[in-house]
């Protein structure tokens, strides 16, 4: 078995290919690695630095195995195991100590590799890093289960919602629901093997993972809950997902991001031929377009990125063709067209509610031209910018509620200048009794109490 080409579903295993299964595999610098023993239970161990590791029974895998990569750019795991190797649902391989992105290591490229003997069960929802080699048995992944390129002796079975890279198999093929491939070698040959194969997206979104690339379907999608865009440190880390009927997201519903690199900008384009529709409170992420509908937004909705719509649309940097309708507390970055700014040069502020609890704001300058109250949660989300900084304008009074709170989120950790939050009020600022707050304060017109 053989795969003739590597189609990798993320970028750092770009460099290790899957060889002749009698042969093994090839890991590059494989001659400098320590040659360590792999305890049979993983996810209770300490931490595996980069090397060569063996192991005579079968090995399995409840909990997190971490995987330390010493702040190298380009560290090696390689793991052979002459028994099976299974995975408890729900278990994950992870990376400690990844380093920060400079010239000198442009991108974060680690090699995991796993070559096992015996059967490969990866349980539902578990999430592997690396390729998975089976010289002898079969690979069989749960729903929802991921995983890199899979080269398997016996049968290879992908369960519903399933992620993984290029595909080979000595015997069956058998993709459930949903499976996402970036790449099918041999049991499913794409028509040209220069364009990527787009994944399946699933009709429900909610609890899911995606990994970057490209994600189709024909049909409605809705998000409830929360959707994860799993950058598996690819820089840059792009999705683009293919609607062919209407998206929809319950209330409270969110977009959020997982192994982003450092000082990296994510890019998301959502492409749909039916109407859009973000449930209140929403918080989404990137470019929304529909080619055959409106863009509706409710109450507290929020998107970061641009909008396009057939139909009347709300938000982002705007663009309509029809009616713009643009109600209490809306959030524009910037609008054209329709609403165009005395001075193409000069930011648009964003209106600020006058009711802050349970909001998420980006960064940037939001205005509000009467008295704002606060109680209970106000979420800063950094987006990963840096430097993060945040301006609020308050035409009237500022108050909180007790034990009312400011907190961040996405804030980029490789950012050496703090974040930066200045509050500037025309009125009073009371705030009640054990509330935190983080910012400048600043009343141009009245008195600041703290409760």
């Amino acid at each position: 078995m053989k795969l003739s080409a590597i189609l990798s579903s993320v970028a750092f295993v770009a460099s290790a290919g899957l060889g002749n299964a009698a042969g093994g595999l090839r890991v590059e610098n494989e001659r400098n690695l320590a040659v360590l023993n792999l305890p049979a239970a993983l996810g209770v161990s300490t931490p595996l630095v980069a090397g060569i590791y063996t192991s005579t029974p079968a090995v399995g895998l409840t909990g997190t195995l971490t995987l330390n990569a010493g702040f190298e750019c380009s560290p090696v795991w390689k793991f052979t195991i002459t028994g099976a190797f299974s995975t408890a649902a729900g278990s994950e391989v992870v990376f400690s100590n990844v380093p920060t992105l400079t010239p000198a290591c442009p991108i974060f490229a680690p090699q995991v590799n796993w070559v096992v003997t015996g059967a490969v069960t990866l349980g539902a929802n578990s999430h592997v890093i690396g390729n998975m080699l089976s010289t002898a048995g079969a690979i069989t992944l749960g729903a929802y289960a991921s995983a890199g390129n899979l080269d398997a002796g016996a049968a290879l079975t992908l369960g519903a919602g399933g992620a993984a890279g290029a595909l080979n198999a000595g015997a069956a093929t058998t993709l459930g629901a949903g499976v996402t491939c970036t790449g099918i070698t041999a049991c499913l040959p794409p028509p040209n093997p220069n364009t990527p194969v787009p994944t399946v997206l699933l009709t429900a979104l909610g609890g899911q993972t995606l990994m970057t690339g490209h994600h189709n379907q024909v049909a409605a999608v809705s998000l409830t809950g929360v959707l994860t865009l799993d950058a598996n440190y690819a820089c840059p880390a792009e999705w683009t997902l293919t609607i062919g009927g209407a998206f929809t997201t319950a209330a409270g519903s969110t977009v959020v991001f997982s192994r982003l690199p450092s000082g990296c900008a994510p890019e998301v384009n959502w492409e749909t031929v039916g109407a859009v529709t973000l449930g209140a409170t929403s918080v989404m992420f990137g470019n929304l377009t529909s080619t055959g509908g409106a863009i509706t937004f409710g109450a507290g909705a929020e998107a970061v990125g641009n909008l396009d719509a057939f139909a009347a649309i709300t938000l982002g940097a705007l663009n309509a063709g029809a009616a713009t309708t643009l109600g209490a507390g809306v959030t524009c970055t910037g609008i054209t067209a329709c609403l165009p700014p005395p001075n193409p040069n000069t930011p648009v502020p964003t209106v600020l509610l006058t009711a802050l609890g349970g909001q998420t704001l980006m960064t940037g300058h939001h205005n509000q031209v009467a008295a704002v109250g606060l109680t209970g949660v106000l979420t800063l989300d950094a987006n990963y910018a840096c430097p993060a900084e945040w301006t609020l304008t308050i035409g009237g009074a500022f108050t909180t509620a007790a034990g009312s709170t400011a907190v961040f989120i996405n804030l980029d950790t490789g950012c050496v200048t703090a974040p930066v939050v200045n509050w500037e009020t025309v009125g009073a600022v009371t705030l009640g009794a054990t509330s935190t707050m983080f910012g400048n304060l600043t009343s141009t017109g009245g008195a600041i109490t703290f409760g």
